[in-house]
């Protein structure tokens, strides 16, 4: 990063005025690919193991603090399983696909009762996937494929016997009934599914399964959950764009000066304004980079993109790279860069395991950490931040003030704290890599 190359600070704007350079390299925007061979190495994810029985076989699984249901397998998915059991509606299959897998276990206990079934696991967080295809194999099950993507998006006409999953209320409802009306055109002719939702949601579920045409073959309701299981219905034409339905409203934001226009999406946070973490990182990118020449950056868990398009409009980013588990926020970001008219250079890492872009070096890292209890989150954040670093590289970290502490506590040589600000029950801390 050289600091001589301008006579002052980039004068604030909006994004209107700046020209990126054009795109070399865009990433699949849903999907990570994942070797079939090769899973990360998830060991220090590990909270606990518990036990499932299921047909008559025991499997055991590890969870996560990182993933949902912890401590034990949910009352959803068992509602489902229990539903699946006492059913014919697994009979005959011989692929399926547990959509939003978690740590497998739907397709595990599927797996594990009907020897030669083709599993395949499917989910936006790349931990999950990782996780269903371990746990997978440690109950002697091969899964044929473990991706991360979102919901039936970027298939490639890939159909299954049998869709299975514990539909998240999270996801938002017109996701949920969009990914409902299309459910048909991923599954084989004469192919079934097995949901299970919280029971708020239930009958908009009911209704989007009605205008499908599908048939209901099973239903049980439990005190929280619905499960429901059926045949195909209509299938529809496939969407011209398959992910705008996770597009909110776009609105116009400013972040420390610079103007910029922006998706929500449903599924994550920050869809009507940007979080104060954000506005505080933003605040001290400005300070910190003085005139600095910086066109490029790093950002761990970009959310819908606020960060990265401050970013663009700050500094005329030629080249990023976007960090997190969570394919919908790395997917919604390069949406809105697309939106917006920029076209940097733009990759794309989960962040679980040393890849090309880790040897990357960046003028600029943001990161936004997601902590995890019981995981040491700080240790492998400074590895990569330091793997991407050269001399004079900054790095600007937003979290809150306990965990702020702890990050400047474990700071390796070779990075000296500027200055730090707290602001709005967040803590900004700021680090120049020295020479």
């Amino acid at each position: 990063m050289s600091t001589g190359t301008r006579p002052g600070p980039t004068p604030k704007r909006g994004l209107g005025q700046y020209t990126a350079a054009p795109s070399v390299h865009r990433p699949p925007s849903t999907v990570y690919p994942n070797s079939p061979a090769r899973i990360p190495p998830i060991d220090p994810y590990v909270h606990k193991s518990v036990s499932l029985r299921y047909s008559g076989r025991e499997i055991r699984l590890d969870l996560s603090h990182g993933l949902f249901s912890s401590f034990d397998v949910d009352r959803g998915t068992r509602l489902l399983l229990k539903v699946l059991a006492g059913s014919a509606l697994a009979e005959g299959a011989r692929s399926l696909l547990d959509l939003g897998s978690g740590v497998g276990t739907l397709g595990i206990a599927l797996g594990s009762a009907s020897p030669g079934l083709e599993v395949h696991f499917r989910d936006r967080d790349a931990l999950a996937a990782a996780f269903s295809a371990r746990n997978a194999r440690a109950n002697g099950l091969e899964p044929a494929s473990w991706e991360t993507g979102l919901t039936l998006t970027g298939l490639s006409g890939r159909r299954f016997d049998l869709i299975v999953s514990n539909i998240p209320a999270k996801a938002g409802l017109p996701v949920i009934r969009d990914f409902l009306l299309r459910l048909p055109g991923a599954l084989t002719e004469g192919g079934r599914f097995a949901l299970v939702v919280v029971n708020p949601i239930a009958p908009e579920v009911r209704a989007a399964l009605a205008v499908s045409g599908a048939e209901i073959l099973a239903e049980e309701t439990g005190p929280v959950h619905t499960a429901i299981a059926g045949g195909r219905g209509r299938e529809i034409p496939p969407a011209a764009d398959e992910l705008a339905v996770y597009e909110r409203r776009r609105s116009d934001f400013e972040l420390a000066g610079v103007r910029y226009a922006l998706s929500g999406y449903w599924g994550l946070p920050d869809f009507d304004t940007p979080s104060h973490a954000v506005a505080l990182a933003a605040g001290l990118c400005d300070r910190a980079a003085g005139g600095a020449d910086i066109r490029s950056a790093s950002i761990g868990n970009p959310g819908p993109g606020h960060g990265a398009l401050y970013a663009c409009g700050r500094f005329g980013i030629e080249r990023m790279r976007l960090v997190s588990r969570d394919c919908l926020q790395t997917t919604a970001t390069l949406r809105n860069l697309a939106a917006a008219g920029l076209s940097p250079r733009v990759s794309v890492s989960d962040g679980l395991s040393d890849d090309k872009d880790a040897e990357e070096t960046f003028d600029l890292i943001l990161e936004f950490p997601e902590p995890i209890p019981e995981f040491d989150w700080i240790g492998p954040l400074w590895d990569r931040a330091s793997r991407s670093a050269r001399p004079g590289t900054i790095l600007v970290a937003a979290s809150r003030p306990t965990e702020a502490v702890r990050f400047d506590r474990r700071k390796p040589s070779g990075w000296i704290r500027s200055f730090e600000r707290k602001r709005d029950g967040f803590s900004g801390l700021v680090y120049l890599r020295q020479g």
